[in-house]
């Protein structure tokens, strides 16, 4: 529950650590701006996590509103 401010860095600082150090970053956000900058969304659908391809995501995130 950090600002969105606050929250932008710390991902961002995330995402550098990632790709210097090579390893798998999983989020869990609600975030339609954070999840727009990620490499891989998936959905959780009925108790089933659901990758969206990239036309997938452009539509949710853009219906979304962000």
């Amino acid at each position: 529950n950090l600002d969105p401010a606050t929250g932008g860095r710390v991902f961002s600082l995330l995402r550098e650590l990632q790709q210097e150090r090579a390893f798998s970053l999983v989020l869990a956000t609600h975030s339609e701006r954070l999840g727009a900058s990620c490499d891989r969304v998936l959905r959780l659908v009925a108790g089933q996590l659901v990758p969206l391809d990239e036309s997938q995501r452009r539509a949710y995130f853009e219906d979304s509103g962000s």
